[in-house]
């Protein structure tokens, strides 16, 4: 194989990064873009749904690092160090903070060429050869100097480039429709779930059982019933709270609108975030990825340890059936409920989630359903407290004031039957559309190994070599800074 492994500084004609205005930049919403790492997405694209700005006079200042198309962007620092993008027109004439490297190769390498090596497993690792510091430490100009690069002859070069994007291509569109699978499988398990919790999904069962089963009114009752004769020993009796049912949809006959507050048997209460243990030991608790999804989820991924002495009568031990609720997270997710599925006495959960209790396990599972709904979604976005950057919060006067339908025993067990024996389907189909993407994923790391280690394409013999573009590139340079240097030379003999 005619091919040279070099330093990357041989490549590399221009490398330099960039700043921002002393007192940052979060009092500008307008003028030249300014990127950080946060802009560059894990596809080698951008990310701009919340762009930066510096005035057009500081921009000015920073004329080494506007951004050509053509250039390849390296973030350089903290925990997403040597993620890297391509830079197209999109970004076009914008600049670079500092937490960013801006990368224009010389005429010896195609741009994409150089970008796709160094956005595979093998250019990330050559990146991070020179990753020093802590877990927030970060790369150098010495990067240049160790990572190492692959140099194959022009023409080869755009011929891996043309290769590779006409897979990536392919890739790209059975990805596209993947993703459609899955806001498809989304909007019909919300088309579901609203046909569960407002009747119409159980609409020939109502017929068929008029008057032979107790009504939400009275069931609610019985609960409310329950409340009371369990209330001894807890002060005076408190009256749930009153749902607000302005707005609210018309429920079927036989249906009562309720507070979450009427229905609970303990909580909301929040939960315990001691210090992380490092070694892996202490008392099992969850993360928040835990029951993002709706479903809890107990994995390696999803459970953390903590340093803490929790007495066996604590109220932060869960217990099977128990209902956690996210009181903190992005606005897409806050609010979201899951079950405990048990066993008892075994983790605890964390600050930034409630449990609430109920009496009776088909409860739990009908208020669930109803949480995840999107009315309530809106419900606590709508008056969660905060921004997206200082996570929104919901508090238990939120969730106790949340107004949930009740119909009757009877058809809460008939309506979950259906919802989750549709929800098994639905998740078996995103199972295979998220193991599809991974694939994909993985395919795309597969060409690019195969891509650069000269397998990808034929190689032809009438190709310039590698080594010998370097040299005639090299000479070139040398000739272009000797004519530099002549000159200086002349014009300070004349002054």
């Amino acid at each position: 194989m005619s091919w040279s492994f070099v330093k990357l500084r041989d490549v590399v004609a221009h490398f330099e990064s960039g700043k921002r205005p002393k007192g940052g930049v979060s009092k500008y919403t307008d003028g030249i873009l300014s990127l950080g790492g946060e802009h560059l997405d894990y596809n080698g694209g951008f990310f701009l749904e919340n762009p930066k700005f510096v005035p057009e006079k500081f921009a000015e200042s920073l004329h080494k690092v506007q951004i050509e198309e053509g250039d390849i962007l390296i973030v350089k620092d903290g925990a997403t160090t040597g993620k890297i993008s391509f830079a197209t027109a999109e970004v076009k004439n914008s600049v670079i903070n500092e937490h960013l490297f801006q990368l224009r190769p010389t005429e010896a390498v195609n741009s994409k060429f150089l970008f796709y090596f160094l956005w595979s497993s093998s250019g990330n690792k050559e990146i991070l050869k020179d990753f020093r510091g802590s877990a927030q430490g970060g790369i150098t100009k010495s990067v240049l100097n160790v990572c190492e690069v692959p140099v194959a002859s022009l023409n080869e070069q755009r011929r891996i480039v043309e290769k590779i994007e006409t897979l990536f291509a392919r890739l790209d569109a059975g990805e596209a429709a993947l993703k459609k699978v899955q806001t498809l499988l989304a909007r019909y398990r919300q088309s579901v779930l609203k046909a569960a919790v407002t009747g119409d999904l159980t609409q020939d069962w109502q017929v068929q059982n008029a008057g032979c089963v107790e009504s939400g009114h009275d069931l609610l009752q019985r609960i409310l019933k329950t409340r009371r004769d369990n209330w001894q020993g807890r002060g005076k009796y408190k009256e749930p709270i009153a749902p607000d049912t302005t707005s609210l949809p018309k429920l079927p006959e036989g249906w009562v609108w309720a507070s979450l507050d009427a229905l609970i048997v303990d909580g909301p209460t929040n939960g315990l975030s001691p210090k992380v243990s490092t070694d892996g030991t202490g008392v099992p608790s969850f993360k928040l990825t835990a029951t993002t999804s709706g479903t809890f989820v107990i994995n390696g991924e999803t459970v953390k340890y903590v340093n803490a002495h929790i007495e066996a009568d604590s109220k932060y031990w869960l217990q099977k059936d128990d209902v956690l609720i996210q009181r903190g997270n992005t606005i897409e997710y806050v609010g979201t409920a899951a079950i405990f599925p048990g066993p008892n006495n075994a983790f605890i959960y964390p600050d930034l989630m409630m449990r609430i209790r109920f009496e009776d396990e088909l409860l739990a599972r009908w208020v669930v359903t109803w949480i995840n709904f999107e009315y309530a979604k809106k419900y606590f976005r709508r008056l969660a407290t905060g921004t997206a950057g200082n996570m929104p919060k919901i508090n238990s006067t939120t969730l106790n004031t949340l107004p949930v339908p009740m119909p009757s025993f009877e058809e809460m067990q008939q309506t979950l039957e259906i919802t989750e024996s549709i929800e098994h389907r639905c998740r078996g189909l995103e199972d295979a559309a998220r193991a599809e993407l991974a694939r994909s994923k993985a395919l795309r790391q597969s060409i690019l190994k195969q891509a650069f280690a000269g397998r990808l394409v034929p190689q032809d013999p009438n190709d310039e070599p590698a080594s010998e573009l370097l040299a005639r590139i090299r000479a070139e340079c040398q000739s272009i800074s000797n004519s530099k240097r002549r000159r200086s030379t002349m014009l300070k003999k004349q002054a």
